[in-house]
């Protein structure tokens, strides 16, 4: 008995912490992670079907990072911040269309090069802008 109470008390503490610890940084590098896979094997078409895994994802992770706050945001106040935040959040709500866009691009065989590098944009647009 004690040694299944001791089970349960680190499964939620684990579960807890884990949960309560995802910062943007954590994000970002799941992101970069899920980006760079795919920009390893974006030229081998046997490959599309699992890109096409990884850009949901990619587009999933967007989406689940956008209601944290960067650190860069989190030291501005009022308008300004709302304001940053508004707009932070419409780059990755982008970011994350357009990691739809290339998952559609690689179900159906199409190109993907254009669609490649708008995200690179953005990012590039975001780490200058909210120095991510």
């Amino acid at each position: 008995m004690k040694k299944f109470l001791g089970l349960v008390f680190a499964v939620v503490l684990f579960s807890n912490t884990s949960l309560a610890q995802v910062t943007v940084k954590d994000k970002m590098q799941e992101i970069g992670g899920i980006f760079k896979t795919i920009s390893q094997t974006m030229g081998d078409a046997t490959q599309n079907a699992a890109n096409a895994e990884n850009a949901q994802k990619l587009a999933d992770a967007f989406i689940a990072t956008s209601p944290l706050v960067p650190p860069s945001i989190a030291q501005m106040t009022g308008e300004e911040q709302t304001a940053a935040m508004a707009e932070y959040q419409d780059l990755l709500t982008e970011a994350a269309s357009i990691s739809l866009d290339l998952k559609k691009a690689f179900e159906t065989g199409a190109p993907v090069q254009d669609i490649i590098k708008a995200l690179l944009d953005i990012r590039k647009k975001a780490h200058s802008q909210f120095m991510l």
